[in-house]
């Protein structure tokens, strides 16, 4: 039985006679995506890769590849290589074993149950921002995009935001008994 060493996910993923090739990092990924298929023999010349995408992956047969653009960002970077690592365990069928890690961790999410494929990869990758101490605020204008908000609403289903503390008066400055200042709505 192969194993697939998903680094982002921090776990090591049996995927049976699959065969898993992480490119790495990559200067162009309609380059490095028509030397994969071109070592299958295909006539793929140019394949299609969305204009913002950050990583992309291939299935052949019983081959995955994976790859991917460095990106501005140590949150985002993750956020793209989870996503990618998620689309090759799901090639593999191990989407039951992502989400018994994700059981084991303490945050359940049943895979399966969500139907789009790109969401899916998004609250894995959610999911793996979680475990490294990040946010979906953390992705900044990234998380708006329009296929990223299903899975962000998702996520805080499963795991809900942390609320934050917040101070309904002010304090006057250097003052030594602290009293703070009530500010009413005059009529």
């Amino acid at each position: 039985m192969n194993v697939a060493q998903l680094r982002m996910w921090n776990i090591t993923l049996p995927i049976g006679n699959h065969r898993y090739h992480d490119e790495g990092y990559v200067d162009s990924l309609r380059d490095a995506a028509r030397k994969v298929y071109q070592s299958y023999g295909d006539s793929e010349s140019d394949p299609f890769i969305h204009k913002l995408s950050r990583g992309f992956y291939i299935g052949k047969g019983l081959d995955v590849h994976v790859m991917y653009l460095r990106s501005p960002s140590t949150p985002l970077d993750i956020q793209n290589r989870a996503h990618e690592e998620f689309h090759a365990a799901d090639y593999c069928y191990g989407l039951d074993f992502l989400s018994s890690v994700t059981q084991e961790k303490g945050t359940p999410i049943n895979f399966k149950e969500i139907e789009d494929e790109q969401v899916r990869a998004n609250v894995g990758a959610l999911f793996v921002l979680d475990q490294n101490g990040f946010s979906s605020r953390d992705l900044g204008k990234y998380r708006k995009y329009q296929e990223m908000a299903p899975a962000v609403e998702i996520w805080n289903k499963v795991k809900p935001p942390k609320k934050r503390f917040f101070f309904p008066f002010f304090w006057r400055r250097g003052q030594k008994n602290i009293e703070p200042i009530v500010y009413r709505r005059i009529k």
